[in-house]
């Protein structure tokens, strides 16, 4: 089996800067992959040496400047990491012919560069492939892609390197079978005391398990534990503050206040407090500005039925109202 790592290097950004800071990294990844510290790094010779399909030495120079020379390209370039279960005898011609099939299957010329590294106790090969082909079209991948260059460097194993591939997939599949085993075993033991059962399952078995005192100490011992101690102790509702503008302030300050001191942490940068602080000032002036809305709907409510009950008028200690004929005020009013 072989593992493919992928990612890629975009040029994002406006005015150029994108594509620019994208060339940079593209160009870091090539110097980093070539002059890794290793045992298989050759001295004095500027490095690993990087290859392509037809070349096994390429000029890092030439290189640099076909990565400069991307133009207006959406990626600079695609970096892979072939990690075969068997390392190949020839790294180059496993890398060929995955890159080769890949290129085949999405119709396209690849322009690529790898190097391999022999430094670790698994072998693999960094792949970079230009975000342009040999014909200036665009080089995207996608998992499909990714998916297909893994069955084409595990046909690779199994055509040159059959022993060793069959052996590896064995071992694999053996230890599949241990850790399946391993996870029936927890199952089993998790079952055992009925941590897969319901919550009102598993509970009664837990009190089987231990005496309920027990567990009840161990359960107030943990909430203690985890309870907030001294300043970060939570206060009560009336002792609820917070620290602003040099003095502190709580709920029993006006609207107008907590108000006007929101206004200020806006308009002064360097006065302004926590996230949780903020959202306590906020609430209280939300709470405040809800009650008084309340308030004057109650006082609505009352003028209104007040002047319900006062629909009619007084005169000379006498109560005149709308069921009233229009004859029996008519002497005051001729006075």
């Amino acid at each position: 089996m072989i593992v493919i790592k992928h990612k890629y290097i975009a040029a994002r950004g406006k005015g150029g800067i994108g594509k620019v800071a994208a060339i940079g990294k593209t160009i870091a990844h090539m110097k980093y992959i070539q002059n890794r510290p290793g045992e298989d790094k050759e001295r004095g010779k500027g490095g690993r040496e990087m290859f392509n399909d037809s070349e096994d030495r390429l000029s890092a120079k030439e290189m640099r400047k076909a990565i400069r020379e991307l133009g207006n390209a959406k990626v600079i370039a695609h970096k892979l990491t072939l990690a075969p279960e068997v390392a190949p005898e020839d790294k180059k011609a496993f890398t060929r012919d995955v890159m080769k099939n890949l290129s085949r299957s999405k119709g396209l010329d690849l322009d690529w560069f790898a190097v391999e590294h022999n430094n670790t106790d698994h072998h693999h090969v960094h792949v970079v492939i230009l975000g342009k082909d040999r014909n200036g079209s665009e080089v995207s991948l996608s998992l499909k892609d990714i998916e297909k260059a893994k069955e084409y460097g595990d046909r690779y194993l199994e055509k040159n390197h059959l022993r060793e591939f069959e052996k590896a997939r064995e071992a694999r599949e053996e230890k599949e079978k241990e850790r399946l085993e391993l996870r029936k075993q927890e199952w089993k033991e998790r079952n055992r005391e009925g941590l897969e059962l319901p919550w009102m399952k598993r509970g009664v078995i837990r009190e089987q398990l231990e005496p309920y005192k027990e567990w009840r100490a161990k359960k107030d011992k943990e909430k203690e534990e985890r309870a907030p101690r001294g300043d970060q102790a939570e206060r009560p509702y009336h002792n609820d503050r917070i620290e602003a503008a040099g003095r502190e302030w709580s709920r029993s300050n006006t609207l107008g206040e907590l108000q006007e001191l929101n206004q200020h942490l806006w308009d002064n940068y360097g006065d302004r407090i926590g996230k949780e602080d903020y959202r306590k000032l906020t609430g209280w002036i939300r709470d405040k500005e809800r009650a008084r809305s309340e308030d004057r709907e109650d006082q609505g409510g009352k003028q209104g039925k007040e002047q319900v009950e006062k629909d009619f008028f007084e005169h000379n200690g006498k109560k005149y109202g709308k069921e009233d004929s229009y004859e029996k005020p008519q002497g005051w009013l001729r006075n």
